[in-house]
């Protein structure tokens, strides 16, 4: 059965539970949030009325006449997530429930990319949408994902898309995808570890992001693993980005001379990869790692000791942040 998270309407919470729990009746809906049984009927009614909600057959009966089961109407309504990727951006029609209707990716880096422009963005929205054959009308909006999350593109997109936006960061939009699809079972606290062109974590506590102060809670790449270690973009000295972190490692690769990483010369004396390394590129910095992951699955034991390198560290910065939360 779902259960209660914080929502700002009793709609809202009841849409909820009833996604968590898949099917439920209209008292097993009292008893997840907390509502009363005459607030649960009218919102169920107008969530009826609305084609979000279907009754969907009776429970089994336990002594009494059986109850009347509630599902979501999948394909009631939609929405359109773009992920502003280093690498490139990718771009999905879900439907009520979450699950993913139709899917494009575009890749390139982003500064190269007419994507980062908000029309050219909303054009692809609406060609995806056009694709599936979907309703607009059906369509409530979309949400916007890139390493920081940037609210002032957000507005720019809303205007072009003429639709609500809403943005926030990658591991927390993770987060929230692994907690939607139930993954993390019945916790309280869910953290999603992301790697992109940098590190990150999402931070879920009752299914809500935990997002600090100044909303950059879930810093895993900067959890400290070598008080000695080298400097750090932020200022400080050995955190877990500088020291094991996409381009730590894809610099380490480099140096070693793992084939098939930017910048490594081969024997033929050309350079691998289309180019070196640009300082803090994150396009290269995707590039590059991914080029050494791919030559640690072939068998280099150079690419597969760093990245096993990377995954201590990374481990001992989510056990530090696990006795944290």
């Amino acid at each position: 059965m779902g259960r209660a998270i914080p929502h700002t309407s009793s709609r809202a919470t009841v849409l909820d539970v009833i996604r968590a729990a898949g099917t439920i009746s209209r008292a097993g809906l009292a008893g997840a949030t907390g509502l009363t049984a005459a607030t649960v009927s009218t919102v169920v009614r107008g969530l009826l009325a609305d084609g979000l909600v279907n009754e969907v057959g009776r429970a089994e009966s336990t002594g009494g006449k059986p109850r009347v089961l509630l599902r979501l109407a999948p394909a009631s309504r939609f929405a359109v997530g773009v992920h502003l990727d280093a690498g490139g951006t990718t771009y999905a029609l879900t439907d009520l429930t979450g699950a993913v209707v139709s899917r494009t990716a575009h890749v390139g880096p982003r500064d190269a990319d007419p994507a980062g422009e908000p029309e050219h963005t909303a054009r692809r929205v609406e060609a995806l949408v056009e694709g599936a054959g979907v309703d607009r009308e059906r369509l409530l909006g979309i949400g916007l994902v890139s390493a920081a999350g940037d609210a002032a593109r957000a507005r720019e997109l809303e205007r072009a898309a003429g639709l609500p936006v809403v943005t926030g960061d990658d591991a927390t939009a993770a987060a929230l995808g692994e907690y939607w699809s139930g993954s993390a079972g019945r916790s309280s606290v869910l953290v999603a570890v992301h790697t992109g062109a940098a590190l990150g974590a999402g931070v879920l506590v009752d299914g809500v992001p935990y997002r600090g102060a100044h909303g950059r809670a879930g810093g895993l790449g900067h959890v400290c693993v070598d008080i000695d270690g080298p400097p750090c973009a932020c200022g400080a000295r050995g955190c877990l980005e500088a020291v094991a972190g996409p381009a730590a490692v894809t610099d380490a690769a480099r140096a070693a001379g793992v084939a098939g990483v930017p910048g490594v010369i081969g024997a033929d004396g050309t350079e691998s990869g289309g180019g070196a390394l640009r300082p803090n590129g994150g396009a290269s910095v995707t590039a590059g790692f991914a080029a050494v992951v791919r030559a640690a699955r072939g068998g280099d034991p150079a690419a597969r000791a760093l990245l096993e390198r990377s995954a201590r560290y990374t481990a001992v910065a989510v056990r530090t942040l696990v006795g944290v939360l």
